[in-house]
C-alpha cells in the first residue's frame, strides 16, 4: 500500500486520502490466515474463467499456502517478474517519452503540477470511511426497493 500510495501522491493525488485509510486498516485488522483463503478462492475463480493461470492469461495469481499461514504470517509461491515500484518508474517512462520529455522533466512537471493544484485548492480529496458507509446503505436500500418491488410485481 505504501508503494502504491507513494504513487498516487504523484500522479493520482485524489486516491491519497482512500489509500491512508486503507493502510491504517491494514495495520488494525488484517488477519492473513482470511487473506490466504481470500487469495485461494479469487484464484480459483479466476483460472475457472479463464482469466488468471499460465502466462497467456491476463494475470498470474500466486497460490497460498494455506497449511502454513497464521493470522500474521502469509505463505504463498513466488512470482517472477519485475517490483512494483520498477512497474511503475517503467510506466512513468514511457507516459515521458510519449510527451517527449526525460522521467525527470516528466516527474518534475507531475509534482509541479500537482503541488499547484493543491495550492489553488483544486484537489478533491476522496470520500471518508463515513461517507463510503453512506453511499453503502444507500446502494443496499436500493437494493432492497427494486427486490420488493419485483416481488410485488411477481406476486401479482
Amino acid at each position: 500500500v505504501r508503494t502504491i500510495k507513494m504513487f498516487a501522491q504523484v500522479a493520482q493525488p485524489v486516491h491519497v486520502p482512500n489509500l491512508e485509510e486503507i493502510e491504517k486498516q491494514f495495520m488494525t485488522e488484517f488477519d492473513y490466515k482470511k487473506e490466504s483463503e481470500q487469495l485461494a478462492q479469487v484464484r480459483e475463480n479466476l483460472i475457472k474463467a479463464g482469466l488468471a493461470g499460465d502466462s497467456s492469461k491476463l494475470c498470474a495469481i500466486p497460490k497460498p499456502y494455506l497449511s502454513l499461514c497464521t493470522k500474521r504470517v502469509l505463505v504463498m509461491e513466488e512470482l517472477k517478474g519485475v517490483k512494483l515500484a520498477v512497474g511503475l518508474k517503467s510506466d512513468m517512462e514511457r507516459h515521458a517519452a510519449r510527451a517527449g520529455k526525460s522521467y525527470e522533466e516528466f516527474r518534475a512537471e507531475e509534482e509541479r503540477k500537482a503541488k499547484e493544484f493543491k495550492e489553488r485548492g483544486l484537489l478533491k480529496k476522496g470520500p471518508t470511511s463515513k461517507e463510503y458507509d453512506q453511499y453503502i446503505r444507500l446502494l443496499d436500500g436500493e437494493r432492497r426497493l427494486s427486490n420488493a418491488s419485483a416481488l410485488a410485481y411477481n406476486y401479482t
